[in-house]
Parts: structure tokens; sequence; C-alpha cells
């Protein structure tokens, strides 16, 4: 097999977002055997993508792949316009009139 490619293990862990993995299973994933120049390398792939924060280090050989951020529309042109809800606030028990300050302890 040719040498394993930064771009090989980002395809790769496409297919395990949000997941744990090991070096272990991306070299067997990747058909990669052991005494190749490629097995070593994973290692040093692995560690370029855990600082371009594709990955993150979890314990020893074993890193979680980081879902990418997902952008939310809030004030989209579809969005629906509705009226302001009414604010009431707590009213006085001896006076009934709102307060903004909460029932009066006078008693």
């Amino acid at each position: 097999m040719a040498e394993i490619t930064i771009m090989d293990v980002k395809e790769l862990l496409i297919g395990f977002r949000g997941q744990e993995i090991t070096l272990d299973k991306i070299r067997s994933e990747l058909q990669i055997e052991r005494g190749t120049k490629s097995f070593d390398g994973v290692r040093n792939i692995v560690l370029r993508l855990a600082e371009q924060k594709v990955l993150r280090y979890i314990s020893r050989g074993t890193y979680k792949v980081i879902q990418p951020a997902v952008v939310v529309s809030v004030f989209g042109t579809d969005r629906e316009r509705r009226p302001p809800f009414p604010l009431i606030f707590p009213k006085d028990r001896d006076t009934e009139m709102a307060t903004a300050q909460g029932p009066s302890k006078e008693r």
C-alpha cells in the first residue's frame, strides 16, 4: 500500500464523528501493517489532527473525533413574527397592585 496521507485519515474519521477511536482501529481500517513506514506515520498524522482540533486526546492511543459545529440561523427571512407576550409582575396581596419588587412584607 502507498504511504498514508492526512486526507486518507480525515476521510476515515468522517464516519466516526462524535465517537472515540484508537490508533489500532485507524490502522486496521486503513489496512496498515506493522513495520511499514505508514504504521508510525499514523501517530504523527493523528497528533497533527489533534492540533487542528479535528481530534481530542482522551488517553494513550485513544482520541475522540470532534463533531463540527453547525450554524443555526436564528433570525432568518422565514421567521414568524409574533406579538410580544404579556409580562405580568407579581401582585401585592394587600393592594392588588402590580409591583416590580414582588409582594410586600408588611403585615
